[in-house]
């Protein structure tokens, strides 16, 4: 995993313009496959309420929150 994508993919759902997965994936420069890998570590790992969004065709957060990749000593 990128981390430097991550937070783009994070961004973009943040803003809801990711549009479809295949034009992500195409943004970022990866496969259609790739995002769905991204998408799944961002909800399960990062614990994260993503969820497509059929009308808006965009992913989106279910609820406000935020991700944070500040280090912590």
């Amino acid at each position: 995993m990128d981390i430097k994508k991550i937070i783009v993919i994070h961004e973009l759902i943040r803003k809801q313009r990711t549009g479809k997965p295949s034009a992500l994936a195409s943004r970022i420069g990866v496969s259609e496959r790739t995002i769905y890998h991204y998408i799944g570590f961002i909800k399960s790992e990062l614990r994260a309420p993503v969820k497509w969004d059929a009308l808006k065709e965009t992913y989106v957060y279910e609820s406000n929150g935020k991700l944070n990749f500040e280090w912590q000593d």
